[in-house]
């Protein structure tokens, strides 16, 4: 039970780190980042994690599930426009 644990668990920092180098080489090649391509594969390592990813662990749908939830929010999260609302009004000294 716990080796199966830790294989999901390796495989959960995979999908983060794959989108995390992938946004660094995009960041240091193209000078930024493309706007949908770390929410993408964000959001197709959510979907491999909690659809498609045959490790066996009890009760471990709902913690797949769960997984993919996380993966998604964030992913809409980097997407959606940022609100002038949060920033603050700087004044010069």
């Amino acid at each position: 039970m716990k080796r199966e644990i830790n294989i999901f668990a390796i495989k959960i920092v995979v999908c983060a780190a794959i989108a995390a180098f992938v946004h660094g080489l995009t960041f240091m090649f193209l000078g930024g980042s493309l706007p949908y391509l770390v929410p993408g594969i964000l959001l197709a390592g959510g979907a491999y994690l909690g659809f498609i990813d045959r490790t066996p662990i009890e009760h471990g749908h709902f913690f797949k599930r769960g997984v993919a939830l996380l993966f998604g929010a964030v992913a809409v999260w980097l997407v959606a426009p940022q609100g002038q609302g949060a920033m603050i009004p700087w004044q010069p000294y």
